[in-house]
C-alpha cells in the first residue's frame, strides 16, 4: 500500500485516526479482493507507516475474532 495524498499536520491535512481509516479500507479491500501480503511502502513519514501497520493489526484483529 502505498502513500496517500495528504500529510499529517497541525493546520489541517488528514488526522492520524483519519489516516488510520483510510488505510484500514484500503488493506480490507485489498483482503477481500484475494492478495496474499500486505506492505506498507514508500512513506515519506514514519507516522503514515504507523498508520498503516495499525490499520494492518486492526484488521488482522478482526479476522481473527471472526473465526473464534
Amino acid at each position: 500500500m502505498g502513500p496517500t495524498t495528504k500529510s499529517i499536520s497541525v493546520v489541517g491535512g488528514v488526522t492520524f485516526p483519519e489516516l488510520i481509516e483510510v488505510y484500514y479500507e484500503r488493506a480490507r479491500g485489498l483482503l477481500d479482493g484475494g492478495v496474499d501480503i500486505l506492505l506498507a511502502e514508500t512513506c515519506n513519514d514514519t507516522r503514515t507507516v504507523k498508520a498503516a501497520l495499525l490499520a494492518i493489526d486492526r484488521l488482522r484483529e478482526s479476522e481473527v475474532s471472526a473465526y473464534r
